[in-house]
């Protein structure tokens, strides 16, 4: 019971992390473009 709880919040906790890397990527690709653009 007490590790299956740590494995829901640590793939909570990954998903997460690839959301936040996901939206930076694309935040850094669009500032790229359109510095490229521009």
């Amino acid at each position: 019971m007490r590790n299956e709880k740590k494995m829901k919040a640590i793939s909570t906790l990954v998903v997460v992390i690839i959301v936040i890397a996901v939206i930076a990527a694309a935040t850094g690709l669009f500032l790229i473009y359109d510095r490229v653009s521009a």
